[in-house]
C-alpha cells in the first residue's frame, strides 16, 4: 500500500508539472497577442466611514471578477474535506486557520501625491447615504512582527496621541504587518490607515489598530512592511503566541511537503469583508525581483485580496509571497524575505 501510495504521489506531481508548463506556455503566447493589462487586486470606494461594513457588502454584490464568489470558503466554515483529497492533513488545516487568525483587513482614507499612475484605480461610489463620506482603499495583510515596550525600558510611544500628551504611555506595542505597495505606498499614507484584527469564529472579537510608518518596502517586488502602533498589551500578547504558532505549523508543513507539491493557498478579505480562504495550485516561477521570485496561480482572488500572503506549498519551508493582481493569471509580489535586507529604511 505505501508503495502505491508513492506511486500515485509522484504520477500527480508529474501531471501537474505538465500541466504547469502547458498553462506558462500559453499565457506566453497570449501575451505576445495582447498587450499587457496587469489589474491590482484592491478596492477603492467612497462612503461614510461610520456605515463602511454596509458599504463593503454592497460593492461584493456588484464584483464582476467573480460574482458568484464559488472559489471562497468563510474561515468559520473551512475544514479538511475543502482540500484536495491528497492534501487532506489536519496540520495543513491547522497551518491555514493559524495563519488565519494572523490575516488583518487594510483599510487607507488618504492618496499621497507621490502614488504612481500605475497604482490609482477609479473610485466606485454608493447610490445613496454620501454625506461625510470618504474614498476608501482596502486590501489584505498578515502579521509578521510583534514588538512589546514595558515601562523598563522607558521608550515613549510615538502614536499621534502620544506625542501630543504630555505624559506619553510607555507601554505599547509594535505590529509589524505585511502587505502590497500599491495598497499603502508611503508613510503619508500609512498614518491614515487602520488594520482590523479579528479572531475566532462566528461573532468573533475584532480591534483597530493604527498605522504609523512604512519601515522598508521593495517597489519592484510590490511588498513592504507596515508597522502599526497599539496600546492594547493583551493584543500584543496574543498576537505573538499566535505568531510562535504559526511559525512551528509553517516549518512542519513546509518541510512535509518540501518538492512535492504545487497548492498555493490565501486567506484574505475579498472586498474587505469577512475572511474567506481560496485554494488552488501555482504553476509558473519567474526569476524576477531581487533575491526573490514572481509566481502565477489558479487560486482565486477578488478586490481586497492585494497583500494576503499567498503560501506556496512544496517550494521549501518559509515560501510565503504576498498576492499583487492579476494580468493573464493571478501573480504575487517579492517574498517577505526581500524585506530583511531592507529593514529599518523608513519611506
Amino acid at each position: 500500500m505505501a508503495i502505491l501510495s508513492y506511486l500515485k504521489m509522484k504520477i500527480l506531481m508529474a501531471l501537474r508539472n505538465v500541466a504547469g508548463k502547458i498553462m506558462t506556455l500559453l499565457i506566453h503566447l497570449y501575451s505576445l497577442l495582447k498587450p499587457n493589462k496587469e489589474t491590482y487586486n484592491f478596492d477603492v470606494f467612497e462612503c461614510n466611514p461610520a456605515n463602511l461594513e454596509l458599504s463593503l457588502f454592497h460593492f461584493a454584490k456588484l464584483c464582476k471578477k467573480d460574482p458568484a464568489h464559488k472559489g471562497f470558503t468563510p474561515i468559520n466554515t473551512f475544514g479538511i474535506e475543502d482540500l484536495p483529497e491528497d492534501h487532506r492533513d489536519v496540520e495543513l488545516v491547522e497551518l491555514i486557520r493559524a495563519m488565519s487568525e494572523l490575516t488583518v483587513r487594510v483599510a487607507v482614507t488618504f492618496t499621497s501625491c507621490a502614488r504612481p499612475k500605475r497604482y490609482l484605480q477609479r473610485t466606485k461610489k454608493t447610490t445613496s447615504d454620501t454625506n461625510n463620506s470618504k474614498p476608501t482603499r482596502t486590501g489584505t495583510g498578515r502579521v509578521e512582527r510583534v514588538d512589546k515596550f514595558t515601562k523598563d525600558e522607558k521608550i515613549n510611544c510615538p502614536c499621534v496621541d502620544c506625542e501630543k500628551s504630555s505624559e506619553p504611555l510607555q507601554e505599547w506595542g509594535e505590529v509589524w504587518v505585511l502587505r502590497a505597495v500599491h495598497v499603502v505606498f508611503n508613510t503619508l499614507e500609512a498614518k491614515h490607515t487602520i488594520c482590523r484584527v479579528s479572531f475566532g469564529e462566528g461573532k468573533s472579537e475584532v480591534v483597530n489598530i493604527k498605522g504609523l510608518r512604512i519601515d522598508s518596502k521593495s517597489d519592484e517586488g510590490d511588498t513592504c512592511w507596515l508597522v502599526c502602533i497599539t496600546h492594547d498589551l493583551a493584543l500584543v500578547d496574543k498576537l505573538q503566541k499566535m505568531k510562535t504558532k504559526f511559525d512551528v505549523l509553517r516549518w512542519k508543513v513546509g518541510k512535509k511537503y518540501k518538492n512535492t507539491s504545487k497548492l498555493a493557498f490565501i486567506v484574505s478579505h475579498p472586498h474587505g469583508c469577512s475572511k474567506h480562504v481560496s485554494i488552488g495550485e501555482w504553476f509558473t516561477r519567474q526569476e524576477r525581483l531581487g533575491r526573490g521570485s514572481r509566481f502565477n496561480y489558479t487560486t482565486p482572488t477578488c478586490p481586497g485580496s492585494s497583500g494576503a500572503s499567498v503560501y506556496l506549498l512544496g517550494c521549501g519551508m518559509f515560501f510565503e509571497h504576498v498576492h499583487r493582481g492579476s494580468d493573464y493569471a493571478n501573480y504575487s509580489g517579492a517574498p517577505w524575505y526581500e524585506l530583511c535586507k531592507r529593514k529599518n529604511k523608513r519611506i
